[in-house]
């Protein structure tokens, strides 16, 4: 059963959950979206030993907070408030997309808190194709039409046999600014390497467009042997609602040898 828990501290509010008991690994969903994109798959994880934490980010349900000059290294904060709070010493961080981000700066401002990270469909390092840009924006845009919207979504976030729809909702427009903004106050190659010692595990996407194939091996270039890389065949951006049941087995099987290596 989901627990729902807050975490305070000033003017921030964190609402977060807790499903399971046992290896502490945490959640943190893309740019502008919330938890429950992880709602098919966290079940599955907590019933095979692990205490699954999931905080909100501001302005999804009851995690709140100032909306405006925040950086990455705020909300990266969040998620260590939560850990302090949970009593959590050691965790293992999996960062979907743009949570990513957020779990290589955990890493580098808390590195106590952090026994290692996944990069979950993490896009490559610099800037995108613009028609991916665009589409990325224009997924989100509640202005435009469903149907033109989901040819969007399948473009930045599904593969051919993807169901797009799944993602018309879900999608929280403020955050979603919040999370643009901070990027631009967080320079990248501040945190890119995730603070050079933790643990990385790098779960890609075979079609996904924010990680081409060509640049398959840039995080172990970059990082070296502490990266391991696996790749999820049929799946694009999205990669949890594409194929869930290898998302699991991915994340349950290092997570457990990473607490025990």
């Amino acid at each position: 059963m989901t627990e729902i828990k807050l975490a305070h501290l000033d003017d921030v509010t964190v609402e977060y959950y807790v499903d399971g008991e046992g290896l502490p690994l945490v959640l943190l969903p893309s740019k502008g979206r919330s938890q429950s994109d992880f709602d098919e798959i966290v079940p599955s994880i907590a019933s095979q030993g692990f205490k699954v934490i999931r905080p909100e980010y501001r302005g999804i349900n009851n995690s709140t907070g100032p909306m405006t000059d925040v950086s990455l290294y705020d909300l990266a904060a969040e998620v260590s408030l939560v850990l302090d709070t949970e009593n959590i010493k050691s965790s293992f961080i999996v960062g979907h997309a743009f949570g990513n981000w957020i779990a290589r700066i955990v890493a580098v401002t808390r590195p106590d808190l952090v026994k290692g990270i996944c990069v979950l469909a993490a896009a490559a390092k610099g800037e995108f194709l613009p028609e991916i840009s665009q589409a990325l924006a224009k997924s989100s845009d509640l202005t435009l039409p469903d149907d033109e919207r989901v040819e969007f979504i399948k473009m930045a976030f599904f593969g051919p046999n993807g169901d797009a729809t799944k993602w018309l909702s879900g999608w929280y427009q403020e955050t979603k600014v919040l999370h643009t903004e901070a990027t631009k106050l967080s320079p990248q190659d501040e945190w890119w390497d995730a603070g050079g010692q933790v643990p990385i595990f790098e779960v890609r996407a075979e079609l996904d467009p924010f990680a081409p194939k060509e640049r398959a091996n840039e995080m172990r270039d970059l990082f070296g042997e502490r990266v391991l890389t696996v790749e999820i065949p049929n799946a694009s951006h999205s990669l949890i609602p594409e194929q869930p049941e290898a998302v699991v087995a991915a994340l349950v099987t290092y997570g457990k040898w990473l607490f025990i290596k």
